[in-house]
Parts: C-alpha cells; structure tokens; sequence
C-alpha cells in the first residue's frame, strides 16, 4: 500500500474516532445536566415538605409544646 493511501485512512480513522468521542462527551454533558435536574427537583420537593412539617408541626402536637 502507498504511504499516502496509508496516510489517509490513517487520519480519516482518527477524525472517526475524534467524532465519536464528541458525541460520547456531548451526551455524558446532557445525561449529567438531567440527572443534575432530578435531583434538584426531588430536593427541592423534600425541602418544602420539611418547612411545611415545621410550620404546621405545633399545630397538630399541641401538647408538645408547653407555653414557658
């Protein structure tokens, strides 16, 4: 095979495999960005429930608290 023929596929394997790696890190950046948002959100659902246990708390156990 000529050293330009082997040359050529040399490089058009590497802009394959450059390619290929590209895409792998573009879909990892968007998989993280997703999980990212799911845990966010579950976060931010358990926060609310615990500030709205905190404030409604007293209402329900009355006898938890003794006025001082």
């Amino acid at each position: 095979m000529n050293t330009l023929q082997e040359l050529e596929r040399m490089e058009k394997e590497s802009n394959e495999i450059e390619a290929r790696m590209t895409k792998i890190e573009e879909d990892g950046l968007k998989n993280i960005l997703k999980h990212f948002d799911r845990i966010h959100d579950k976060l931010f659902t358990f926060n609310n429930i615990l500030i709205a246990a905190t404030l409604h708390f007293p209402k329900l156990v009355p006898f938890l608290y003794l006025p001082y």
